[in-house]
């Protein structure tokens, strides 16, 4: 007799569909074989590497973090764009019931570069190349210091996670461990031994966005030498490379010119937004009489302005004597911008009269 399995109609509906999450689907959904997890077994991959169900979520989750930087009052965030020179690995060694790893984001599953990756492959590059390999000379320096910091005081530079901004691409590569029952203290280093290949996950043809933040009034004076943060990280990136094996070619990236550009062109119109808002929060703020005065310097449209002048000059009476002070002064100022101040009829003469008394003229 079959056994039939009731389901909810939603779950039946998602049952043939994959798994959209890669972190679980290789960490959780695990394929094992000889009493052992394992990635692949003979060539036919187990655990599939695509990121076809959650390309659009990852890539708009990427743009909303960058925008959400952006939006940081304090700071100023510059993005530059990298992408492996051939392959690169992160987080090899870390936790897994492989016997490799990746480093992935812990919800949304996708590969990512920690921003404390950046920030020690930069650290290390700039004290090999501008302190001739001497830490205790970098520390004691006050430009290395106000970028990464020391034990006394805190580093002027964020260096954020680097997400990727096109479609995630993994592959499969093999490490073969030679000599494994010597390094085991079994037996000599013979030819005879078997090899014992290890296979890891690479990430390849993906453009990351790095970026960094900064704080607004400083951002011209961080720099080491003269050499700015940005262009530290840039040639720490393709010359020293980042995350494992970087000595047999795995890690270097390549500045990506194009897309680069593009992000701060993107940045540029998120600035100007972010300095919009800031402003907008500055007016709702204002007491409603200086909104009227801002409205009066800033409105455009003649008849609306003069307008709002006899609104403001109607209530110079019912005003405290630094309001009203403050409004005659404003009145005096558009008048005499838009010629109302010396061509008079006797309506606005009158006004003029008022206003002049006010201010004690």
């Amino acid at each position: 007799m079959t056994d039939n399995l009731y389901l909810p109609k939603d779950t039946f509906e998602a049952k043939p569909n994959q798994i959209d999450n890669f972190a679980l689907r290789l960490n959780k959904y695990h394929k094992t074989f000889l009493n052992k997890f394992v990635l692949y077994r003979d060539n036919k991959i187990q655990t599939c590497l695509k990121f076809d169900s959650s390309k659009k979520q990852i890539l708009a989750f990427s743009d909303k973090y960058l925008l959400s930087l952006q939006q940081l009052p304090e700071l100023k965030v510059e993005t530059s764009a990298f992408k492996p020179d051939w392959r690169l690995i992160i987080g090899l060694g870390s936790a897994s019931v492989y016997e490799t790893s990746i480093t992935l984001h812990h919800i949304y599953g996708f590969p990512y570069i920690p921003g404390q990756a950046v920030k020690g492959v930069t650290r290390n590059y700039v004290i090999c190349e501008c302190f001739e390999k001497d830490e205790e000379k970098a520390e004691n320096n006050p430009e290395f210091k106000a970028i990464f910091g020391s034990q006394e005081q805190q580093g002027k530079i964020t260096f954020f996670d680097a997400y990727p901004q096109t479609e995630p691409k993994l592959d499969f590569d093999i490490m073969n461990v030679h000599y494994k029952d010597y390094y085991g203290g079994k037996d000599q280093p013979t030819d005879d031994q078997k090899l014992n290949p290890i296979t890891f996950l690479t990430v390849k043809d993906t453009t990351f966005f790095f970026p960094i933040g900064f704080p607004q009034d400083q951002s011209k004076d961080i720099a080491i030498e003269g050499i700015t943060i940005s262009e530290l990280i840039r040639t720490a990136l393709e010359e020293k490379g980042i995350g494992a094996k970087t000595s047999v070619g795995y890690g270097y990236l390549k500045f990506d010119e194009s897309a680069t550009q593009k992000q701060k062109e993107n940045e540029l119109k998120n600035e100007k937004e972010k300095i919009r808002k800031q402003e907008q929060q500055v007016f709702e703020a204002m007491p409603e009489l200086d909104k009227q005065l801002f409205h009066l310097s800033e409105e455009k449209n003649l008849e609306k302005a003069k307008y709002l002048s006899y609104e403001l000059f109607n209530k110079l009476d019912s005003l405290a004597e630094a309001e009203k002070q403050k409004t005659a002064e404003a009145l005096k100022e558009f008048w005499q911008k838009r010629n109302f101040w010396q061509k008079q009829k006797k309506k606005q003469k009158d006004r003029v009269k008022k206003v002049k008394q006010i201010l004690g003229e």
